[in-house]
């Protein structure tokens, strides 16, 4: 195995490791996850990986009651993200709501 891929590998265990720690200790978790987004690692990430850790970090910041600089936006965008699905669960033909401006 090259150090490449053996780096890949271990940027791929130690996400799926703060995803099961999450569940019980968001803190620790979080920290984790601080330390990890500084290595060397996390620079080396491939695309699913990299789609994986992004919405850890969203996640984190959530339980751990982080204040985020973009609040506001972020409630507009899960409430917006909310109405297309129950729109499209409820009438499969129906046009998507309009974007927030």
């Amino acid at each position: 195995m090259l150090q490449g891929e053996a780096r890949l590998l271990s940027a791929g265990s130690t996400l799926a490791a703060i995803d099961s720690l999450m569940g019980w200790h968001p803190d620790s978790a979080f920290a984790l996850l601080q330390e990890f987004t500084v290595s060397p690692e996390a620079d080396s990430l491939d695309g699913f990986d990299s789609h994986y850790c992004h919405p850890l970090v969203a996640e984190l910041l959530y339980k751990n009651d982080c204040a985020y600089t973009n609040r506001t936006e972020l409630l507009r965008a899960a409430d917006y993200f909310d109405s297309i699905a129950f729109t499209q669960s409820e009438s499969p033909s129906s046009s998507p709501p309009a974007p927030i401006t």
